[in-house]
């Protein structure tokens, strides 16, 4: 078991952890989203693929009620040209889910740097390419993307706090990490893994210098 990153001294408290962080890989999907009409049929086939498969780690994605590999089918539709706003942005996210289902970290990525490009202003996108960074354990990139979808409000807000908890604390800051753990448990008691971590820190006051 290994020490992290010295305590960081801030407002009269030291902070400390005593072992390894969080795993490198999100504990949670990247998430779907809607589109046009154009693109719900790729919406559904990632969402039947994410009920199959738990999106737990690498899956072979084949088939669907639309007889057609799903990545092929968003691959499709996209390449068509025909999409715009917010079917373009869905068709993008949901095909950069079903990549990183498969352990495509670097194709879902470049999906996820697509949907940003359609609409800086998507929670989902934003968040689901800080996971994706996580999982590639791009931690210091993932803070910004992360933070932008915290800002914007994510649907996974929980899953967003965490994950830049670990980033935070692979980068070494220490205090931002047990700080985002902390959140990530208020915001969902149930969840188990944010408690494990913060299971972890040592908060100490700071003696005021005489």
């Amino acid at each position: 078991m290994r020490m992290l990153a010295k305590a960081t001294l801030v407002a009269g408290l030291a902070f400390g952890a005593v072992g390894a962080p969080a795993a490198a890989q999100p504990t949670n999907a990247p998430t779907l989203m809607l589109g046009g009409d154009l693109a719900s049929p790729c919406y559904e086939a990632a969402r039947e693929a994410e009920k199959t498969s738990g999106f737990q780690g690498p899956v072979p994605l084949t088939g669907s009620r639309i007889g057609m590999d799903p990545i092929q089918y968003c691959t499709m539709i996209i390449d068509q040209g025909t999409l715009v706003g917010q079917a373009l942005l869905g068709a993008h996210v949901n095909r950069g889910v079903l990549l990183f289902a498969e352990g495509a970290h670097e194709r879902a990525l470049a999906d996820f740097d697509a949907a940003v490009l359609v609409n800086e202003a998507s929670p989902e996108a934003q968040v689901d390419r800080g996971f994706t960074l996580i999982a590639m354990k791009r931690w210091a990139e993932s803070i910004p993307a992360l933070t932008r979808g915290i800002e914007l409000g994510a649907t996974k807000m929980a899953e967003a706090y965490y994950h830049r908890g670990v980033a935070y604390e692979e980068t070494g800051d220490i205090r931002k990490a047990y700080y985002d753990y902390r959140k990530a448990a208020e915001l969902n008691p149930e969840w188990e893994e944010p408690r494990v971590q913060l299971s972890r820190f040592q908060v100490t006051t700071k003696a005021a210098p005489k």
